[in-house]
């Protein structure tokens, strides 16, 4: 697969972030889809600011570079009202900063305004759920099969009677398991299960989810050639598969890492696709709302911008923790600038996506007064409150638990010298697995600090 750098993803930007001179962010803005509160959403996602030093409650705003541009926009969760378009072929230009809900003036701000704080340079977050494109994670490496494409070793030319084969990227017979080891289930019993995902996720439909294309001439029977069984949560990052409700990925248990796997093999995590679609999802291009459905296209590409707004025609069965996963992960892909230093801490807590719908109906606000409509009681009630709080002020947001997987930055505990339940821990040394517990702890008295639990 063709990939597609970081520096070609920014040519889409028709709306960058600053902080001096620093661009540190950007985002594609087409047809208003995107409201303020998407907009703070997905900066709180990629970026860690620190709040000024004084005592006050500062709110984050982004301010127009260009001084006949509109007035500044505060950053408010609640802020249902659209963000601000581009005009054709035209880039705006904003300077992070903090500003002061006391000041009442509608005037055109600057940096110079005493109701104005400048921002230090951000950090990028580091998000545990991600990992490169098409790159496996070493915690993940030999615990459970994936199925990879043979090469071809047909001849190139073909028949004039012959027909097409199918895509080789769909066709069971092409796909072959190679890992050096399983530790979650066999390869006899993963193979079945492989095999079968592409005829379960047809069988709930056999069209296209974006274009509505593929309709077969045969009937139902028949799936026609370039419609794929595209996964949603790749195969190759099984083991960051939101494994509850929560959007917890898994621990380092057996039974929750098994229960990743198959999760990301089972259809809901599958839908039909064009395969020129399939590789622009797969690469992170653009994705699907989970709660609207709504397709958003995340870089100018006209193949994709054509669907930019409309709605996927999804199956009922499709898992919606998936579809977040995914469009948290083209936030990450496209948003940020990759030069930013890393924040340290991590990622300890998933942001849940801004309670209103994309595009929904709602009274209008000033943007710079931070007046707006609140989100619904109902959503509000569904969530729980968060335990801690980063130190880029997340309580403007409402959060869900989240446990990171693997490594830590300091030498893990030592393993227990007793079995434990049927929750039993694996440890990896190097790329070797452990599930002993009593080998474990042995390992760790030889002084194999990098033991990992």
């Amino acid at each position: 697969m063709a990939s597609i750098g970081k520096d070609e993803r920014y040519q889409s930007w028709n709306v960058q972030i600053y902080v001096g001179l620093k661009r540190i962010a950007g985002f594609f803005q087409l047809g208003d889809l995107l409201r303020i509160s998407d907009v703070a959403h997905e900066l709180e996602l990629c970026l860690v600011f620190d709040k000024p030093h004084d005592i006050g409650p500062w709110q984050p705003a982004l301010l127009p570079r260009d001084a006949t541009s509109c007035g500044h926009i505060v950053l408010d969760h609640h802020n249902n009202n659209p963000f601000p378009t581009p005009a054709s072929n035209t880039i705006e230009d904003y300077s992070y900063v903090f500003h002061d809900p006391q000041c009442t003036s509608r005037d055109q701000h600057s940096l110079q305004d005493s109701c104005i704080q400048r921002a230090d340079l951000p950090r990028g977050r580091s998000d545990p759920r991600y990992l490169e494109i098409g790159k496996q994670s070493h915690e993940s490496f030999g615990l459970a099969p994936m199925r990879k494409k043979r090469r071809s070793t047909s001849s190139p030319t073909v028949s004039r009677n012959s027909s097409p084969s199918n895509t080789q990227t769909d066709t069971p017979d092409d796909l072959q398991i190679c890992l050096p080891r399983t530790e979650l289930i066999s390869l006899d019993k993963a193979r079945p299960i492989i095999d079968s995902f592409r005829n379960n996720v047809l069988s709930n439909t056999t069209t296209c989810v974006v274009s509505g294309k593929g309709k077969s001439w045969c009937g139902s029977r028949l799936t026609g050639p370039g419609i794929e069984a595209a996964h949603i949560v790749p195969q190759v990052h099984w083991n960051t598969y939101p494994v509850d409700i929560d959007g917890r990925i898994v621990a380092n248990t057996p039974n929750k890492l098994r229960s990743a796997w198959l999760s990301t093999w089972d259809s809901s995590n599958g839908c039909p696709m064009m395969s020129n679609l399939h590789k622009c999802f797969d690469l992170r291009l653009f994705s699907i709302h989970p709660i609207t459905h709504i397709i958003r296209a995340f870089v100018n590409y006209d193949l994709i911008v054509d669907f930019h707004g409309s709605k996927a025609q999804l199956p009922r069965n499709i898992d919606p923790r998936a579809l977040q996963h995914h469009w948290d992960m083209c936030c990450l892909e496209n948003t940020p600038t990759w030069s930013l230093d890393s924040d340290s801490s991590g990622l300890s807590q998933i942001p849940e996506l801004p309670s209103s719908l994309l595009n929904s109906d709602v009274s209008q606000g000033d943007p710079s007064k931070g007046v707006f409509p609140h989100a619904s009681d109902t959503q509000a009630s569904d969530t729980h409150a968060a335990d801690t709080q980063t130190s880029s002020d997340m309580q403007a947001f409402r959060l869900n638990s989240f446990l990171a997987s693997g490594a830590t930055a300091c030498p893990p505990s030592p393993p227990p010298s007793e079995p434990g339940s049927e929750e039993h821990k694996l440890w990896r040394l190097g790329h070797k697995v452990i599930t002993d517990p009593t080998r474990a702890a042995e390992l760790w008295r030889q002084g194999n600090f990098d033991l990992l639990a």
